[in-house]
């Protein structure tokens, strides 16, 4: 996410691997799910248009309302990169 808006940056994250099965979690367990990010400053500048972001805009399983999560760095812009910039797999518990 970028900017006073919070517009997304690039495209959205790639799903990796196998969809999970539904976590179910007890008062106070948690779960995660890696998230793998590239480094865009290996990217062809023009290609990748770098682009400060302020965090990721994440969606829980079954949500349409999104949670804001600071991760300050760099994005891609473009869409012309080469693979993609980040990448997400399934949630599991903890």
């Amino acid at each position: 996410m970028a900017g006073d808006d919070g517009h997304q940056v690039g495209e959205a994250a790639f799903r990796e691997g196998a969809k999970g099965a539904p976590v179910t979690l007890a008062p106070g367990a948690t779960a995660a799910a890696d998230i793998q990010f590239v480094n865009v400053h290996n990217y062809d500048p023009a290609a990748c248009r770098p682009t400060p972001v302020r965090g990721l805009r994440i969606y829980l399983p079954q949500e349409t309302a999104s949670n804001f999560v600071p991760a300050p760095g760099t994005g891609c812009a473009g869409t012309a990169v080469p693979d993609h910039q980040l990448s997400v797999k399934a949630v599991r518990p903890v």
